[in-house]
């Protein structure tokens, strides 16, 4: 008869996730286990934030800053973030927890959401999203506070 143990986690942490992107070997009670790292575009709010994040972790990451939105990318040959894209954001603002109505000044345009607790992207109309009125979007679901919604 084999002995199993079961070991349960309550509480999980950053340290407990693998950000990045390809694979990563570890080893768990003895065995050896391919693990799927998370992709994550990371935000940060200014260039000394972007400059301090471990790229082997986060190779992509989004500045917002100045209603511009820029996505960077390491590139390890030069050892620094190359900035990819930029966009000028119309409108943007930081949701609280179980928030579903924003207020925007403009909520015609391409509606996204980022944050670190969400995979982010482009939200679909009529599917994510309605418009109520010409500054009122409807969102048909909560996200974590601190999301950011944004209006392109």
């Amino acid at each position: 008869m084999t002995d199993q143990r079961v070991v349960r986690k309550s509480l999980g942490g950053q340290d407990d996730l693998l950000f990045g992107e390809g694979q990563e070997t570890q080893t768990r009670a003895g065995g050896s286990y391919n693990i799927q790292k998370i992709r994550l575009t990371y935000p940060v709010n200014s260039l000394t934030e972007l400059n301090a994040l471990d790229p082997e972790q986060f190779p992509k990451a989004t500045l917002y800053e100045n209603s511009v939105m820029s996505e960077y990318q390491y590139n390890p040959s030069t050892e620094v973030y190359d900035q990819i894209s930029s966009v000028k954001v119309l409108s943007s603002t930081t949701l609280t927890d179980g928030q579903t109505t924003v207020d925007a000044i403009n909520a015609y345009g391409d509606i996204s959401v980022t944050g670190p607790d969400v995979n982010g992207g482009s939200l679909v109309f009529t599917t994510d999203y309605t418009i109520t009125d010409s500054d009122t979007i409807e969102l048909a679901e909560s996200y974590p506070a601190g999301t950011i919604l944004q209006v392109r």
